[in-house]
């Protein structure tokens, strides 16, 4: 076998291995987290050495915390996520090309460099976000994140090419933000792209009806 070729094999065989043992080192979180153990799930996703990435562990620990009802640690946690896309995140707003990056990040496995999210991952931290600062009242700063995740959910469609649905809780968590701020001609808009992407229909059909 050529020194290339053992590389590649090496790398490979290391992806492998890090992507079976992922469910296995926060395997115990999830579990905690199923059976509302909250505390505990945040603390094993917390931990970087469980999850090999400040990204997912900034996320995941977050979602526990917002969960939780306790919205200012979510928001800590998101920050600490973010502060590992940033960069990404700016070049990809500017150039929907750079997300190129990091996917080659993830190829190289995450043993070997700390995972920065798959696009869809990045869309939703934003959501999240903003609903931490809903659940503390702040309507403006939760629309500031709704606003980055349709962003990024935009320029993730331009790279690949094509639509998914992934904003749907950007799109719903908008309508919200026009709604508690009397705009209900754009929540009207924000509901009615709820309904082309096709979910939520429970949610958005009602609230179209309320405010038509």
């Amino acid at each position: 076998m050529t020194p290339i070729r053992y590389r590649f094999a090496a790398l490979l065989a290391l992806l492998l291995a890090s992507c079976a043992t992922y469910s296995d080192r926060t395997g115990a979180a999830l579990r905690d987290f199923r059976e509302a153990n909250f505390v505990a799930a945040e603390i094993t996703f917390a931990d970087r050495d469980n999850t090999h990435s400040t990204f997912l562990s900034g996320t995941e620990a977050g979602l526990v915390a917002l969960t939780d009802g306790r919205f200012d640690t979510a928001l800590i946690y998101f920050e600490r996520a973010f502060g590992k896309v940033r960069s990404l995140e700016e070049a990809a707003l500017v150039d929907p090309k750079a997300l190129g990056k990091g996917l080659s990040t993830w190829a190289l496995s995450e043993e070997l460099s700390d995972y920065v999210g798959e696009g869809y991952e990045r869309v939703m931290l934003h959501a999240l976000w903003g609903l931490a600062y809903l659940g503390l009242g702040n309507v403006e700063d939760m629309m500031v994140e709704v606003r980055r995740s349709n962003r990024l959910l935009a320029a993730e469609e331009r790279f690949h090419g094509s639509d998914y649905r992934a904003g749907g809780l950007a799109t719903f968590l908008s309508a919200i933000g026009h709604e508690l701020t009397g705009q209900l001609d754009e929540a009207y808009i924000d509901y009615k792209a709820l309904a082309q992407l096709g979910v939520a229909e429970s949610l958005h059909g009602p609230s179209l009806v309320r405010i038509s």
